[in-house]
C-alpha cells in the first residue's frame, strides 16, 4: 500500500465519503456527472488522482462532517485563535492552516463570508442551502496547483475531527473569525488601535470568548 492509499484507507474507515479525479489543470474538484451520487471505493483511485472530501454527510451516528476553509492567508492566525481546537487539519505551504473538520449534531448549510470585493474570507462548508450533499473539500494526497505553482497538501493534524455538539458553535465561531478577518484587512496592522481594539474585545467578551 503505498502512502497515498494508505491516507485514503484511513478517510473511509472514517466512514467518510470521497470523490477522485485525474489532476488536469488547477480543478479542485470533479466534473463528471453524478459524481455526488457515485459512490466511491479505493478501487476507484489511480496514484496522482486529486482526493475530494465530501461535506454534509453523517460519518457516525448523529455526527456531520464540516469544513472550515480558511481561504484568506493572513486571516489564518485569527481563525486559529477563534475556532473550536480541533485535531483534524491541513494546508499547504503557503498557508499552513487552511481546513480545519468538525463534526456536529446536526448538518449546516455552507455559508460563505466575503469581503466587500467579492473575495472569500472564510467558509464554513457543510450541505447545499437546499440540504442536499454535493460539496467537497479537496484533500490530501492531492496536489493543489494554480498556474506554474505546485504545492501538496499536507497534514497539520491526521486523529478524527473535534465534535461539536451545538451547530450553532461552530457557525458563531466562523462569523467571528469573518469578522476579525475583516477588522485585521481594513484597519491594519498600525491602524487597529487602541479603541477599536477596546471595542473588540469587548464583543468577544460578550460573545462568551475570554
Amino acid at each position: 500500500m503505498t502512502p497515498s492509499t494508505s491516507v485514503i484507507q484511513t478517510y473511509f474507515e472514517r466512514n467518510y465519503r470521497c470523490v477522485f479525479w485525474p489532476a488536469v489543470g488547477d480543478s479542485k474538484g470533479p466534473n463528471a456527472e453524478g459524481w455526488q451520487r457515485k459512490v466511491y471505493t479505493i478501487a476507484d483511485y489511480r496514484e496522482g488522482y486529486r482526493v475530494g472530501i465530501l461535506t454534509g454527510t453523517e460519518v457516525a451516528q448523529g455526527r456531520w462532517l464540516h469544513d472550515v476553509d480558511v481561504d484568506w492567508a493572513p486571516g489564518s492566525l485569527i481563525a486559529q485563535a477563534l475556532l473550536p481546537a480541533t485535531s483534524f487539519v491541513f494546508g499547504r505551504p503557503s498557508k499552513h492552516v487552511s481546513h480545519c473538520f468538525y463534526t456536529t449534531s446536526e448538518p449546516i448549510a455552507s455559508y460563505k463570508y466575503e469581503d466587500v470585493d467579492k473575495t472569500c474570507l472564510i467558509e464554513l462548508r457543510g450541505t447545499k442551502l437546499d440540504g442536499g450533499i454535493g460539496l467537497q473539500t479537496m484533500a490530501p494526497p492531492s496536489i493543489w496547483t494554480k498556474g506554474t505553482q505546485r504545492e501538496p497538501l499536507t497534514f497539520v493534524k491526521f486523529e478524527a475531527p473535534s465534535h461539536v455538539e451545538a451547530p450553532s458553535l461552530l457557525k458563531q465561531r466562523v462569523c467571528l473569525s469573518a469578522i476579525g478577518m475583516l477588522l485585521a484587512k481594513h484597519f491594519g496592522k498600525n491602524g487597529f488601535g487602541h479603541d477599536p481594539r477596546l471595542c473588540w474585545a469587548g464583543f468577544l467578551l460578550r460573545a462568551g470568548i475570554g
